[in-house]
């Protein structure tokens, strides 16, 4: 089950195009998030 966990998490991600958005939201802090989108 995990292996098909981890499946279906990558075909999400490629299916929306966005491998390294939630890498970058992970490791950036919610007042890094909060600055970028109120600058």
């Amino acid at each position: 089950e995990h292996g098909r966990s981890d499946e279906d998490a990558r075909a999400w991600i490629a299916s929306n195009d966005l491998p390294n958005i939630e890498r970058v939201l992970a490791r950036r802090s919610a007042a890094d998030l909060v600055i970028g989108l109120s600058a």
